[in-house]
């Protein structure tokens, strides 16, 4: 066991009758008498995960009580590894003390790409100085994203509908490998939960399916320390889901998160209410730089322009800022306190952009120059 790593229990027993989401399993890891209670998950094929994210070194006791059972003990040292972000004041820490100052940006689909370009992508991130990536667990559909993902998160019941009780494990292992390997990156994952740009009826699923399916995000991803929930990807733009759905997936993610990882909500026209007290930081799409201030004084909270256009060539005015202008704007919202995060549309004829699916970067304004 390593401080500020992943500990992971494999345990072996029958598959869960029903759900294999809401499985009768947990455990509680002792670590310098502080008790911590989690979750575990079903990964298939009859093997059962719990995780443990130790923030202290020490003897560490564990008990692990339900469907399957195990006790031990292991002795956490340190790694060396700086642990998860936290927001203090109105900047990121790393649990350690150092400073965070993200530099992110945006590749949504990138989890749904075929695993020649996934890997061309995370190449490319290898040379760039991004240390966090904006991309979804749904699939996207929109504009130059019209490609079938090789796989989807759920299983389907015999009428059709997607069936949140029983996961598709190839899915959740594709999607957790992705955020792992940026994780050795040092890249923070800002893991957008839901989004309305899909023809495969995610949002449209109910309240109470949505949170099936944040349970098992919850058990299997909690332990990750380089991992922020963003709850959507333009919140107010899934109809169906009025407001007092999102404060009720907001609670169901704080109360299950045993380690308060960074969570927010990124707006489409209207922000969310970042005063909310579960609510980290302020995600805004808004290219009123000179807000950045007001806002962080308002909200006495870190501020981040998760979108504010992209530097590209695509016909939508969202799409088609210059690199001088992206370069810009990012200057606007630091000389303000705040942070911002890239994003590039440069139009290609295989449709392949780096905002949906990453590949290569074709602009100048992540190198600070944007001549």
């Amino acid at each position: 066991m390593k401080q500020y790593e992943v500990f992971e229990l494999e345990l072996h027993g029958d598959r869960p009758e029903g759900s294999d989401v809401q499985i009768d399993l947990q455990a509680e890891f002792t670590l310098n008498g502080k008790r911590t209670k989690v979750k575990g998950f079903y990964a298939g094929e009859g093997t059962y995960i719990v995780r443990f994210y130790p923030t202290e070194t020490g003897t560490c006791t564990y008990r692990v009580t339900g469907i399957v059972e195990a006790k031990g003990s292991e002795e956490c040292v340190s790694s060396g590894a700086h642990g998860m972000v936290k927001a203090e004041g109105t900047h990121f820490v790393y649990e350690n003390g150092e400073p965070y100052y993200p530099f992110g940006t945006t590749v949504y689909a990138l989890a749904h790409q075929t695993e020649e370009l996934i890997q061309e992508t995370l190449e490319t991130l290898k040379k760039e100085a991004f240390n966090k990536v904006r991309h979804c667990v749904f699939p996207k559909h929109y504009d130059y994203n019209h490609n079938e993902p090789q796989f989807y998160p759920f299983e389907k019941k015999e009428d059709g509908n997607w069936d949140v009780h029983h996961p598709c494990f190839a899915f959740w292992d594709h999607l957790e490998g992705v955020i792992m390997t940026l994780g050795k990156m040092d890249i923070e994952t800002d893991l957008i939960l839901f989004h309305s740009y899909d023809r495969w009826g995610f949002p449209f699923l109910s309240l109470e399916e949505w949170k099936v399916y944040l349970d098992y995000v919850l058990r299997r991803f909690s332990a990750i320390p380089h991992l922020w929930w963003s709850m959507a990807n333009e919140y107010d733009f899934i109809f169906n889901h009025p407001l007092s759905d999102w404060y009720e997936v907001e609670a169901f993610i704080a109360e299950n998160d045993p380690y308060r990882h960074l969570l927010s909500n990124h707006n489409g026209m209207r922000l969310y209410d970042f005063s909310r007290p579960a609510v980290t930081h302020c995600s805004i799409q808004t290219n009123a730089m000179h807000m950045a201030d007001i806002w962080r004084e308002r909200y006495q909270k870190p501020v981040i322009f998760d979108e504010f256009c992209y530097e590209g060539n695509v016909q939508h005015e969202w799409g088609n800022i210059s690199g001088f202008e992206m370069v810009n704007r990012f200057w606007q919202a630091c000389a303000k306190g705040a942070y911002a995060t890239h994003g590039e549309t440069f139009y290609s004829e295989d449709e392949v952009l780096w905002w949906a699916k990453g590949g290569t970067l074709k602009g100048e304004s992540r190198n600070g120059s944007g001549s």
